[in-house]
């Protein structure tokens, strides 16, 4: 008779905000000798490379806004703000 042997599943592969709601939890109380520090890391891995994503995407947006407003001539040039100029009876 063959035994199999069942893997254990941590919370953080069960449920990620129960492990973060845990972990958060432990590291308010300073109850650090149970932490997950592994996943810890590299949940926290995660959040600086999708920060520096999301920095990296916004500021070529920006960059491109500010390169065809320098060098692409529209008749809807300041559309928006004259739009928003009126609304606020700035004119």
């Amino acid at each position: 008779m063959t035994q199999t042997i069942a893997k254990k599943v941590s919370l953080y592969d069960q449920d990620l905000n129960l492990w973060l709601e845990t972990v958060i939890a432990q590291l308010k109380s300073g109850s650090l000798e149970n932490l997950d520090i592994e996943n810890l890391v590299e949940e926290l891995e995660g959040l600086a490379g999708r920060d520096r994503r999301e920095l990296r995407r916004r500021l070529s947006t920006l960059l491109e806004h500010l390169l065809k407003r320098c060098y692409v001539e529209s008749e809807y040039d300041y559309a928006g703000w004259k739009s928003l100029l009126i609304a606020l009876d700035l004119k």
